[in-house]
């Protein structure tokens, strides 16, 4: 098995803060990012995740994209559920947390599903 790359870009210059707990954000960043990486355990041998932030006049997104096999349909409504999980040796809390954590900080935790030409791939 080999490396996972990780690019990360921002589309903004200058520096920005969030107000929030700094452990409980980073907690649902690194959340994200081994999610991504379990997903692309499974898909290509170019493994890769993207995390890009962005702003507009109010907010800061964060996205986090693998080139992974994607969800299931089926599962696509069950991943921010409690002890959800496809893994074997998994808990199914990890989205569900980092859920609850986004909502403490007025914001919002949304799952797309992104059709390529030979992959699914998913943006948290």
């Amino acid at each position: 098995m080999g490396d996972v790359s990780l690019e990360s870009s921002t589309n903004f210059d200058n520096h920005y803060y969030v107000a929030g707990n700094k452990g409980r954000i980073q907690q649902v960043v690194i959340s994200l990012l081994a999610n991504a990486k379990a997903a692309t355990l499974k898909g290509s041998q170019n493994r890769g995740i993207h995390m890009n932030i962005d702003r507009d006049d109010s907010s800061i997104y964060l996205s986090v994209q693998d080139n992974g096999i994607g969800i299931p349909k089926a599962n696509e409504s069950n991943i921010f559920d409690s002890f959800f999980t496809t893994k074997p040796a998994d808990t199914g809390i990890g989205l569900s947390i980092s859920e609850s954590i986004v909502a403490e900080h007025d914001a919002k935790l949304t799952f797309e599903a992104i059709e390529n030409q030979d992959h699914a791939s998913r943006r948290q």
